[in-house]
């Protein structure tokens, strides 16, 4: 973590590396809780935040620990930028479509335009085929 741009110092317990630390790391007998390894130096929060309870505590090597922070700030930061984007708005002739909205002389109406019958169709085409008449 990049403790220079970072107030999460200042948010641990004061007693973090004298006390909270190495009881950590002694209790779990340094064994890296995200590869299962021995040897870890660090102290990782499993569920990210300012939970500082020791149930919420795991020793973590450096690399292992440096990993899951990115993956979790990755993960942090594409979740703020999905609230900033507004889902895109529905057309406003999209909402005269449903018919919910239409009016109540058009909604459930069966009647049909009227359309030419099968005489007329017929008629229709002989004079166009004709064109002395």
């Amino acid at each position: 973590m990049a403790w220079e741009s970072s107030n999460r110092r200042s948010r641990l317990p004061a007693d973090w590396s004298t006390r909270i630390v190495p009881t950590v790391l002694r209790v779990h007998r340094g064994r890296c809780h995200l590869c299962g390894h021995t040897g870890a130096t660090e102290v990782d929060h499993v569920i990210p935040g300012d939970d500082h309870r020791f149930s919420n505590l795991r020793p973590a090597h450096t690399e292992c620990h440096r990993a899951k922070t990115t993956t979790e700030a990755i993960a942090a930061r594409a979740r703020l930028r999905a609230l900033r984007h507004r889902p895109p708005e529905a057309h406003p002739l999209d909402r005269l479509s449903s018919p919910l909205t239409r009016s109540p002389a058009t909604r459930g109406s069966t009647h049909q335009a009227a359309t030419p019958g099968p005489a007329e169709d017929t008629a229709e085409s002989t004079r166009d085929n004709h064109p002395g008449q």
